[in-house]
């Protein structure tokens, strides 16, 4: 299978380390596999639902889930994203929105704790 885009899984493993394995080992086995069906796919993957047009894997040991969408003709998968079991629970990764959502979170907080580390320089400095 080809699988697009591997940066969103480097992208998660640089947040949580302890997801880079499992994360490797899913990429290696379906980058190795041509499945024909999402049958095929479960063989596989014992852990792997359907859930509306997306393929969720549960990825080590249920604590994170891998979001992606399978065309099965073309020998593509699609991923779409990686979540905690957290962010999972939520169901807002359903939303069409939701990465650019993310996207501009992350740009906040990015940019909250670099204010709050100047905010700490200054107040480090001035005493």
């Amino acid at each position: 299978m080809h699988i697009i885009t591997k940066r969103r899984l480097r992208e998660f493993w640089a947040e949580y380390p302890n997801a880079e394995k499992p994360l490797r080992i899913w990429h290696q086995i379906c980058e190795r596999s041509e499945f024909g069906s999402f049958a095929e796919l479960r063989s596989t993957f014992n852990s792997v639902d359907k859930v509306g047009k997306f393929t969720v894997f549960d990825i080590g040991g249920n604590k994170w889930r891998l979001i992606t969408v399978v065309h099965y003709s073309t020998g593509k998968i699609y991923i779409r994203d990686v979540l905690t079991h957290e962010q999972y629970d939520q169901d807002d990764w359903k939303s069409e929105g939701w990465r650019r959502k993310q996207k501009r979170r992350r740009r906040v907080d990015q940019g909250l704790a670099r204010h709050q580390g100047e905010a700490a320089g200054v107040r480090a400095d001035s005493q």
